[in-house]
């Protein structure tokens, strides 16, 4: 499993102290803030969307996860 998908999943798991970690060790990788942003955080969200849209997740839950 990538650095990414690792931050994806802890983005997911509302991990917030393993997702900052994940960022600063992709920044010190040198992995762009885009690809960052574009396929960790961005694409953990959209999981969110997902779920929301198929009824998994209901708006205090996705507010939860778009304050972390």
């Amino acid at each position: 499993m990538s650095l990414l998908d690792d931050l994806r999943k802890s983005v997911i798991d509302g991990d917030l102290n393993a997702a900052q970690d994940q960022v600063n060790q992709a920044l010190a990788q040198r992995i762009l803030p885009e690809e960052i942003l574009k396929d960790g955080l961005i694409s953990a969200m959209s999981k969110f969307g997902r779920m929301f849209e198929n009824g998994d997740f209901y708006v205090p839950e996705m507010l939860i996860s778009a304050r972390r």
